[in-house]
This record gives structure tokens, C-alpha cells and sequence, in this order.
């Protein structure tokens, strides 16, 4: 953390504003904890007078709507003048941005941190990007293949100040199996299939599904998702297989976070995020998964009740940006 007698280094995260898993905010929320002087751009829009202004100007030339991001990103480097930008999240960035980010690259360092299977254009992103970090080892290993600059493995994390525990003691947690995410073909395979019932929230589950399972077909604000992870025993993890091959995802950190038990995938990264005293159950297909959740009641594993919050440091987003601070701007941070 920087403290109030040193000069704390300025950071500039760029990013979609008020996405469901909200990645660019969780990056800026840390930084302000990390007392670093440090601002947010939204490449969709900044305020209500912001999202009108682009849509007006996105109306008559998407042309003109680039135009203005870039032109208050330039001002912003220009005025701020960040040591680090840091963008979260796979972001297509119009030409003008580009263009006005090779025009200031001397002056800062960048990061791009990525958590999706990527396009091969991303390539010229080489021109002002310093370090690609990736979510996951088989998406870092293709940025190496790729040869995008200094590709490094950099796991998810999770706002530990958010999610956390409900003043509930394990025997009152709800016991009925939880998951959260948006719909994917091997995720609705796996969930049809399983025998034990399911309570189900995301964006398209307006399919058919067991009569055990509760569904709820929606997406639901952060805060509730806290709420609920903070009041199960067992939330389920199933991989997206559309978006990551290796990797973990947001639910995997806030659920351990938020005191529940994680059911997840035995993917090839879980070692690397992960030890054998924390609350994590994997299984490798379904059977092994139907197997796990008809005995779940009688597992030994169980999440912690109460708040553990310097043990859960290690998984918060600001131990992710200290990394990139150290890679790119040095040891003095």
C-alpha cells in the first residue's frame, strides 16, 4: 500500500462502465484503496450528460462518437499524465483511441489484461501496450505464440470487502446448490444433467430444465450475488468453455470469499490460485459432479463463517494491481 509520505503513482484505468461482472470498476475500487492517485475513463460513457453526447454523436458517424472518446483520453493524458494505464477486460479500441495512445506511449506504461479467447489483430496492440497479462495459462500461452509483448499469467481476483460472509453459522446457510453465470451450451449440459436441485441465476435460462432446479432467468445487480454467495453453503462453477480453457473465473475468488464452499471444474490452472485448506471441491465430469452432490451434506469441507480477511488478501484485486505496478513501473512500488 502507499502511504501518505510517499508520492503515490498515478493510474489510469480504462474500461466499459457497468458491465455485469463491473472487471474496469473492482480495478478501480483497488487502486483508490491502495490510496493511488488514480482515474477511470469509461470507453461507454462517463455520466448521463457523457452517454448522451456519444449517442448523439454515435447517431449521425460511429466515426465522430470515437472521435470524442479519444479526444477526452487525450486530455487525460495530456492533464493526469498516468505512469500505468490499465485496461481490463477484451476491449476492440477504435482507431482514434489507438492512435492517441501512440502518440502519448512514451510518456506512460501500459497493461492489458485479458480473461477471453482474443483475435489475432489484437497483434498491433504491440504498438502501446507494454504487458499482455491473461486469466488464463492456455490464453498467455497464445499470447506467446502470438508474440504479444511480455505475456504474462494473471489470475481473476475478487473485492474482498464485498464479498463477505453473512453473520450465519454454517448449519443456517442455505444448503440448496447455487449458481451464477450466463447461459453457455456445456453449461446448460451440465446443469440439465445433474440429479440434485440447483438454484439457478443469469442472463438466458429460458430453457428447459429439471423441475428440481429453481430458475431465475436474469441477470441480478453485484450486491445480490454477494448477498447470495454470502448465504450458501455450495456454489457451483461451471467454465464457460466458449470464453477460457484453464483459467478461473470471478465466482471462483468471491465465492471462497464470501465464507461458501466452491464446486468447480478441475482445470489445469486451479494449483496456481488455490491450496489444499482452502474450500474448494473439484470434480472432472459429470458423473464425478452427480457423485460429489448427492454426498455434499456428508463432506467435510466446509467454507469459514466469519470475516478472514487478511488470509483472503491474497485473491483481492489489489494484490493484482501491486503486480502489474511492480512489473511496469518498478520495485519502488
Amino acid at each position: 500500500m502507499v502511504t501518505d509520505r510517499e508520492s503515490p503513482p498515478r493510474i489510469l484505468v480504462m474500461g466499459k462502465r457497468g458491465g455485469i461482472l463491473q472487471w474496469p470498476e473492482h480495478v478501480f475500487i483497488a487502486c483508490r484503496k491502495m490510496n493511488l492517485d488514480c482515474r477511470f475513463l469509461a470507453l461507454n460513457h462517463q455520466s448521463s450528460t457523457d452517454r448522451f453526447v456519444k449517442r448523439a454523436k454515435g447517431l449521425v458517424s460511429k466515426q465522430w462518437q470515437d472521435s470524442h472518446l479519444a479526444q477526452q483520453l487525450g486530455i487525460l493524458l495530456q492533464t493526469f499524465k498516468p505512469e500505468l494505464l490499465i485496461l481490463p477486460d477484451l476491449i476492440a479500441l477504435p482507431e482514434a483511441v489507438q492512435a492517441v495512445l501512440k502518440q502519448f506511449k512514451p510518456q506512460f506504461k501500459s497493461a492489458y489484461w485479458i480473461g477471453d479467447f482474443f483475435p489475432e489483430s489484437i497483434r498491433h496492440y504491440n504498438d502501446f501496450i507494454d504487458r499482455f497479462y491473461f486469466t488464463d495459462s492456455h490464453l498467455q500461452q497464445q499470447g506467446c505464440d502470438l508474440g504479444l509483448n511480455r505475456a504474462t499469467y494473471l489470475p481473476l481476483a475478487v473485492d474482498v470487502s464485498l464479498f463477505q460472509p453473512l453473520a450465519k453459522p454454517w448449519q443456517q446457510r442455505d444448503h440448496k446448490v447455487l449458481f451464477v453465470g450466463a447461459y453457455s451450451e456445456n453449461r446448460y449440459q451440465m446443469l440439465r444433467a445433474i440429479e440434485r436441485p440447483v438454484q439457478i441465476y443469469g442472463k438466458g435460462w429460458d430453457k428447459p430444465m429439471p423441475s428440481s432446479h429453481q430458475v431465475h432467468s436474469r441477470n441480478i445487480p453485484l450486491a445480490d450475488v454477494a448477498r447470495l454467495y454470502g448465504s450458501h453453503r455450495y456454489v457451483l462453477n461451471i467454465i464457460n468453455s466458449n470464453n477460457i480453457k484453464h483459467g478461473l473465473n470471478m465466482r471462483c475468488f468471491e465465492t471462497v470469499s464470501a465464507g461458501a464452499v466452491l464446486i468447480t471444474d478441475r482445470v489445469a490452472d486451479l494449483p496456481r490460485c488455490f491450496n489444499a485448506n482452502d474450500p474448494v471441491i473439484t470434480y472432472g465430469d459429470l458423473a464425478e459432479l452427480n457423485s460429489i452432490l448427492i454426498k455434499l451434506d456428508q463432506h467435510s469441507i466446509r467454507g469459514h463463517s466469519g470475516p478472514n480477511t487478511d488470509a483472503l488478501m491474497k485473491y483481492d484485486y489489489t494484490d493484482r494491481v501491486l503486480s502489474m505496478m511492480r512489473d511496469n513501473l518498478g520495485t519502488r512500488h
